[in-house]
């Protein structure tokens, strides 16, 4: 939209949004009309909600549960995060976890924004679908 996008700030209000269900996220949203969150899950609190301790990041995005639970909670931050730059309005966890060996993972331990998003071009169009999969979660 043109609007400009703290996005570290809101990285950080996004996992908060998520109250536990996000272990970590990437902001994307540069030439685009609306702010998305691509998220890893917190394995071990989703698999405690669903009830099953070997479930796999595919199970996870999946899960009916899990993403009544995120549209809930991510509704509930857009209600009082209305403008452009700070409303979530899709979510989606990732299927893979960020690559150390890529870089995707600084020496001081955090995700490289930039270049995980970059890394996953492929999410980033998949989220920003005009018919989103069943892996996005719409916030709106």
């Amino acid at each position: 939209s043109g609007t400009w996008v703290n996005a570290g700030r809101l990285r950080v209000r996004a996992i908060e949004a998520a109250d536990g269900l996000v272990r970590d996220c990437l902001i994307a949203g540069l030439d685009r009309n609306f702010v998305t969150v691509l998220a890893w899950p917190n394995e071990d609190a989703c698999k405690a909600i669903m009830g099953k301790e070997e479930a796999s990041l595919e199970d996870i995005a999946h899960d009916e549960k899990i993403r009544a639970l995120l549209k809930q909670r991510y509704r509930a931050f857009n209600e009082s995060n209305s403008g452009s730059s700070t409303r979530i309005e899709r979510i989606m966890f990732m299927l893979e976890p960020p690559s150390a060996d890529a870089g995707e993972i600084t020496d001081k331990g955090y995700v490289n924004q930039a270049l995980s998003l970059d890394r996953r071009k492929d999410d980033i169009e998949l989220i920003y679908a005009a018919s989103p999969s069943e892996r996005v979660v719409v916030a709106i």
